[in-house]
């Protein structure tokens, strides 16, 4: 708005972009009852929903601008759809409201990985250290809307990437110790999502490397 600076008190906008600069085109008017949001995190811009888009780190950056522009709803154009390779990722988004001042993802993380793996705990903090650092670029730079975004046109070239043979090797070689340190059933079953969802990435990767080496 140009002719005033605040909105009437009942007022609560709903804000489609919500990267910093679109909201900070709305930092000095006032919206009494604050915004709601869409967030994009999880729109499947390249190959397919299934591979992970976000990581702890920049769910948390998010949230944290969301929080300070007084966010009052959040709708997901997209969803989390691999609860175990992006398990720690949905934790984070879920559990950061609880506690928005004191949270961090570091800490959340910590506490899904122990309370899920147990004995499996270390090596699977491993596992998704080397993924999340993996599709880091992704995440903070190449995902929806955010500055990279439109940069993107080839899902193909950017899976190859981000999923390099040595990362895949140290994923499998990280996940298999985990199975090999669970000892229960519910961990088995945790592992064994982690596993499937990570199995279509490394063989849809995998096409990839062989698609590319024999193109040259």
């Amino acid at each position: 708005p140009r002719s005033f600076d605040r909105f009437p008190p009942n007022t609560m906008l709903l804000m489609c972009g919500t990267n910093e600069k679109d909201l900070e085109k709305w930092r000095n008017i006032g919206i009494p009852q604050g915004i709601t949001s869409y967030v994009y995190s999880w729109c499947p811009n390249y190959c397919s929903r299934y591979v992970p888009m976000m990581t702890p780190a920049s769910i948390e950056d998010q949230m944290r601008r969301l929080h300070r522009h007084n966010t009052r709803g959040i709708y997901r154009d997209g969803s989390p759809d691999l609860y175990g390779l992006q398990g720690p990722v949905a934790y984070v988004f879920g559990r950061f409201w609880d506690d928005p001042d004191n949270n961090t993802a570091d800490a959340l993380t910590r506490e899904f990985v122990e309370a899920a793996f147990g004995r499996a705990a270390l090596p699977m903090t491993q596992f998704y250290n080397a993924l999340y650092k993996g599709i880091a670029i992704y995440a903070d730079y190449l995902a929806t809307r955010l500055e990279g975004w439109a940069k993107i046109n080839d899902g193909f070239q950017l899976l190859g990437f981000l999923y390099p043979p040595k990362l895949l090797a140290e994923l499998n070689e990280a996940l298999t110790r985990s199975e090999a340190a669970a000892d229960n059933d519910r961990v088995r079953a945790r592992l064994a999502l982690v596993r499937r969802e990570f199995e279509w990435v490394r063989a849809t990767v995998n096409v990839i490397h062989f698609y590319n080496a024999h193109a040259l």
